[in-house]
């Protein structure tokens, strides 16, 4: 990717840019604090509008799950029934591992699991202990020919930092 050209000739031209940059920060985030405001004002503002039906509708949902659990019966043949204005029934779900009740827990399951089934049935995880090998590169007890020899190397890359002085940038907008 080639260089960026650059305006900027001196640490003072990127002083007076860093200063630039942070007045544009600070009315940005002005707007977006605007902005946030009318989002919240436009979202009270609708869910008090919209209370009364988003509540009509779990209401009648629960009223009409309520009354297909009552008549299962008519679902046993057919698991779903066409109606004028919509389809109920029921779907059947993939089969999954839960707890029996509320008085277990996953931890005590994953104990007894493994007493009465030997770990057959706990995953074992393996994954590169990368923080060993970068404490025993730097002890010496790992070298870099013994690394490659295994696919690795020992990287380490460089990032451009920005760091702005609002202080500074605030005294010196308000003058």
């Amino acid at each position: 990717m080639p260089k960026k050209q650059t305006t900027i000739k001196t640490f003072e031209d990127v002083d007076a840019k860093l200063r630039e940059l942070g007045k544009h920060k600070i009315e940005l985030k002005k707007k977006e604090t605007e902005m946030n405001e009318e989002v919240e004002s436009i979202t009270a503002k609708y869910d008090a509008l919209t209370k009364f039906r988003r509540e009509q509708v779990i209401s009648i949902e629960a009223d009409i799950e309520a009354f297909c659990r009552e008549h299962d019966s008519e679902f046993k043949k057919v698991r779903a029934m066409k109606l004028t204005f919509g389809r109920v029934g029921f779907r059947t779900l993939t089969e999954s591992v839960v707890l029996l009740n509320k008085r277990y827990k996953w931890d005590g399951v994953l104990i007894a699991i493994k007493e009465q089934f030997k770990r057959r049935f706990i995953r074992m995880v393996e994954s590169l202990d990368k923080e060993l090998i970068l404490r025993k590169y730097r002890e010496g007890k790992l070298t870099d020919a013994e690394l490659a020899e295994a696919g690795l190397k020992i990287d380490q890359g460089e990032e451009f930092v920005l760091k702005l002085n609002w202080k500074s940038i605030n005294e010196k907008q308000d003058k």
